[in-house]
């Protein structure tokens, strides 16, 4: 089986590589997760025209998680 490559996808699952290294596995990234508390991601939103912060309250205070939105002009 040292030929074969196994491959599968569950929604939006991380996608990584196992490699055995010396007598153990290692799981090798292959993708990041694209939420938008990640920096990185959130700069291609911005960049893209959106913005990323947390809903606001009635009083302008956040509530909960990072989310996506359009940005304002």
């Amino acid at each position: 089986m040292n030929n074969y490559v196994f491959t599968a996808n569950v929604g939006d699952s991380r996608a990584i590589l196992a490699r055995k290294l010396a007598d153990k596995w290692v799981a090798i990234p292959l993708s990041y997760d694209q939420k938008p508390e990640n920096p990185k991601e959130k700069e291609r939103i911005v960049k893209a025209g959106g913005r990323v912060e947390p809903y606001k309250d009635d009083r302008e205070g956040f509530i909960g998680p990072y989310r996506v939105w359009h940005k304002f002009e």
